[in-house]
């Protein structure tokens, strides 16, 4: 384990949660070395040293399979590997709970398996809470739970063999059809119904003390002036990466002085003007 061998334990614990968008925000003209560095220096606590940031950077690259695109342009990278880039940014701080959007949208299915099998096993291995908000429900064998909506409904909750159980089908895909050919008010009642069978049978069997839930202790982050820094810092860096757009924010004054340069370099303003009325 990456965390106890290297004595981390203690700083990458406080980082509580993590969030990684359906559509992927790491700016396209840094590369993949220096987006993760940046985003190091906004997350991780300021009491790791430099070679502990670059070896966390080094790991997380590793286990997320980008090592060999380390000095890759993300925006030249493909649609997996670009979704593989925002997850190693959010992972690099140990969040407790991660919550990923769409993780595998517009994804060909062997990107989409690799990706919903490394966040699976990243989970287990580094005891992550992983909330997963997917439409392909092929790949949601691999959650402990399931929650699934219709309409703005909860149709069911619990486990993925559970839900086949329930929903009468052989694959998670069908209860797609199900959804639309019946109305969802009945698989409402129906869940309804059984939740309130799961609480009974719960009431019945409350034997045991509820045990007390773990004190999480209080987030470590980068104080603002670091962080502000680090965006500064970014931004100029993308900015004169970005030739185009550098180009036109140089170019776009530089033209306009010129402009009005050729509108005004004829006229004579030592002339003498007569005026009508007192100003």
């Amino acid at each position: 384990d990456l965390v106890r061998s290297r004595g981390l334990g203690d700083v990458y614990k406080r980082q509580l949660i993590g969030y990684v968008p359906q559509k992927e925000i790491v700016h396209d003209e840094l590369p993949v070395g220096r987006a993760l560095q940046y985003a190091a220096k906004l997350r991780l606590p300021p009491s790791l040293s430099k070679q502990g940031v670059v070896e966390r950077i080094r790991a997380i690259e590793t286990d997320v399979g980008i090592a060999h695109l380390h000095d890759t342009t993300v925006g030249n990278l493909s649609g997996g590997e670009s979704k593989r880039v925002s997850l190693a940014v959010e992972l690099l701080s140990f969040p407790r709970i991660l919550i990923v959007d769409e993780a595998t949208s517009s994804l060909d299915p062997a990107s989409d398996a690799r990706i919903m099998h490394l966040l699976a096993e990243y989970a287990k291995k580094y005891s992550i809470t992983l909330l997963c908000i997917t439409h392909h429900l092929e790949n949601a064998k691999l959650a402990d739970s399931l929650l699934i909506l219709a309409s703005g409904h909860l149709v069911w909750s619990g486990g993925v063999k559970e839900a086949l159980d329930h929903f009468g089908v052989h694959r998670l895909s069908q209860i797609y059809l199900l959804l639309e050919d019946q109305p969802v008010e009945q698989w409402v009642s129906l869940h309804k119904a059984l939740h309130h069978k799961d609480n009974d049978a719960r009431d019945t069997a409350k034997d045991e003390p509820p045990r007390e839930a773990e004190s999480l202790q209080p987030t470590v982050r980068p104080g603002w002036v670091r962080q502000f820094s680090a965006l500064l810092q970014r931004g100029l860096e993308v900015l004169f990466r970005d030739r185009r757009s550098l180009a036109y924010l140089i170019g776009v004054p530089l033209v306009m002085v010129a402009f009005a340069y050729l509108g005004f370099a004829f006229e004579n303003f030592g002339q003498k003007t007569i005026i009508s009325r007192p100003l």
